[in-house]
C-alpha cells in the first residue's frame, strides 16, 4: 500500500513543524505540574500494511480502517508522562483467501511519553509503548490469537483549557506473528493516525 511511503515523511514533518508561535508557556507548565491524573480518548484511521500467511508467499491486501484508543494517564513530571490505554483497530482482507476476511486487532499499551515543552501552547511529544494485542477474527475455526504488541508516536498537544488538551497524532502500531484458523500470519503492521483529547482531573 502506498500508505508505507508516505507516512513516515508525514511523521518528521509533523516532529519539525511544532515551533513555539503562543505565548503562555510557564502557564502552560505550571498548569500541568498540578494536574497528574488524566484521561485519553482518541480515534481516526489505521492503515494496515499486507499480511502474509504460511500457506501463501504472496501477500494479501488490507484496507484501512477506524482506530480507537482510550484510557488513563499520569504526569510523572512536566515532561514525562505514562499512560495505560485500550485500543482497537478494524482490519478489513480485501482479497478473499479462505482465511479471514475482517477482525478487530484489540490491545492494552503500557506507554510512556516525552513532552518537548517550550514557550507557547504548542507541545510536539514523541511516545513508545508495549502490551498485547488479540486478534479477533471472523474465521470458521480457531478465530482468535493474542500476541505481544509494540508502538511508536509522534504527536502534537494543544492547550485548549487549564483541564483539556486536544491532540493530533501520527503512530505504528506492530502485532507479533499470530495462528489463526491453524495457520500462521506473520506480524500485522498498522499505520493511524488519531485525534483526541485529554481530561484532566
Amino acid at each position: 500500500m502506498h500508505i508505507k511511503k508516505v507516512v513516515p515523511g508525514v511523521v518528521v514533518a509533523l516532529s519539525l513543524a511544532a515551533s513555539p508561535c503562543i505565548a503562555g508557556g510557564d502557564d502552560y507548565q505550571d498548569t500541568r505540574e498540578s494536574q497528574a491524573f488524566y484521561a485519553t480518548l482518541g480515534g481516526g484511521l489505521g492503515f494496515p500494511q499486507d499480511i502474509q500467511y504460511s500457506l501463501s508467499p504472496q501477500e494479501t491486501e488490507v484496507n484501512s480502517g477506524f482506530s480507537l484508543e482510550t484510557g488513563f494517564g499520569y504526569r510523572l513530571s512536566p515532561d514525562v508522562r505514562v499512560e495505560l490505554t485500550y485500543g482497537l483497530n478494524k482490519i478489513d482482507v480485501e482479497t478473499t483467501t479462505g482465511m479471514f476476511e475482517d477482525a478487530d486487532a484489540k490491545s492494552v499499551i503500557f506507554s510512556g511519553y516525552y513532552d518537548l515543552n517550550n514557550s507557547s501552547s504548542w507541545t510536539p511529544y514523541i511516545g513508545l509503548g508495549l502490551g498485547r494485542s488479540t486478534v479477533d477474527s471472523d474465521a470458521s475455526v480457531d478465530d482468535t490469537d493474542t500476541s505481544m504488541t509494540y508502538q511508536g508516536k509522534a504527536g502534537l498537544t494543544f492547550e485548549a483549557s487549564e483541564k483539556v488538551d486536544v491532540f493530533g497524532e501520527v503512530g505504528f502500531q506492530a502485532i507479533e506473528d499470530t495462528n489463526i484458523n491453524n495457520t500462521d500470519v506473520s506480524a500485522i503492521q498498522i499505520w493511524k493516525g488519531q485525534v483526541g483529547v485529554r481530561f484532566f482531573f
